[in-house]
């Protein structure tokens, strides 16, 4: 039988990535959809199929699950994962995973007590560059990494929201942290998965430099963030995130390894190229990363897909979901009180 999918909340990610790429799985049935505006979840009920709903409550309710995904706002991630969990159902949840390491903590022990999976959706470990840097770095072929930097910025989350000015991004209550959570959590996750290791120290910078509400006064979080991390191996690294990036948008990372540079997404034709010390490379044509401009199928909903059907732990199961956050909780903490801040890991969180 097919699995049966529910998705909670239709703005532009559910639009642009998760029906879309759920339609296209032969092994899925969306089943339902809700929105808070009963016109979005109308729309994507009528495109894709299924019943549309204006609560996930009713939805959990009425409806025979196998699974649903979360697509709503930060703060409300953890209290629709829990409900679903403790129902049965396995989770896709959006990044970042909860708007708290408490809230981060409950949702990965509920799956884990009820034996359901939870999945995270970082999906630029899918992405084809970025699958090609792992494999270059865990081969060994470049040496140690001693430092790197990685960066995403674009226009804003304005650009892309359902709601433009007046998104929920911009509201410190719903999203919690501003381009931090948006993007630089997406950077951090990377970071970790592709130096296969734990950051333990954080310091940063952030402010508010131009997104304003519709009023005039400036956002609740921040639309820049500037910070340094340092991992238990002693790597030492830059990360940026922007709302503010009036232009082309940057998602790339360069690896400064002892046998050369790794650069990945800084040249618009080999998206990934080395550089090594006598002056001589290697450059590769690879898939991309999908952006807002340009959409590149995620896999994110095939690995949960597939994950279900084979009975296993997904590629980015919650405890992974918590590790990323809690790196951005402690960049947001150490620029708030001014110095650095150590990074409390799932394993280390009371």
């Amino acid at each position: 039988m097919p699995i049966r999918i529910a998705v909670i909340g239709c703005g532009m990610i559910a639009q642009k990535r998760h029906f879309p790429e759920l339609s296209e799985n032969p092994n899925v049935t969306l089943t339902a959809c809700c929105d808070y505006v009963p016109e979005r979840s109308r729309l994507m009920a009528e495109t894709y199929g299924g019943r549309s709903y204006r609560t996930y409550q009713e939805l959990l309710d009425k409806e025979e699950l196998d699974a649903i995904i979360i697509c709503t706002n930060n703060a409300t991630h953890e209290e629709v994962a829990v409900c679903a969990l403790e129902k049965g159902l396995h989770v896709l949840c959006e990044k970042p995973m909860a708007a708290s390491l408490e809230q981060a903590r409950r949702m990965t022990q509920c799956a884990e007590k009820n034996k359901k999976i939870l999945m995270i959706a970082m999906n630029q470990r899918m992405s084809g560059a970025y699958k090609k840097a792992k494999e270059i770095l865990s081969s060994g072929h470049m040496g140690r990494v001693l430092t790197f930097r990685t960066v995403f910025g674009h226009p804003g989350c304005e650009y892309w929201s359902i709601d433009g000015k007046e998104s929920w991004f911009f509201d410190s209550k719903l999203a919690a942290f501003g381009c931090l959570a948006d993007l630089g959590v997406h950077k951090i996750d990377l970071m970790r998965w592709l130096l296969e290791d734990e950051f333990e120290e954080a310091f940063a910078y952030k402010a508010t430099r131009d997104k304003k509400d519709p009023d005039g006064t400036p956002v609740s979080v921040e639309d820049n963030m500037v910070g340094v991390l340092k991992s238990r191996s002693g790597i030492i690294g830059t990360i940026a995130a922007s709302w503010t990036y009036y232009g082309p948008e940057d998602n790339s990372s360069v690896f400064y390894c002892e046998k050369g540079i790794l650069s990945v997404l800084t040249d618009p034709e080999y998206l990934v190229k080395i550089d090594y010390q006598d002056g001589t490379g290697e450059r590769f044509l690879v898939p991309g990363v999908g952006s807002n401009e340009h959409p590149i199928r995620s896999n994110i909903p095939d690995e949960f897909v597939q994950a279900i059907l084979q009975q296993r732990e997904s590629a980015i199961p919650g405890r992974e979901g918590f590790n990323s956050l809690a790196v951005a909780v402690a960049l947001n903490q150490a620029a708030l009180e001014g110095r650095p801040v150590k990074v409390t890991t799932f394993e280390d969180f009371v």
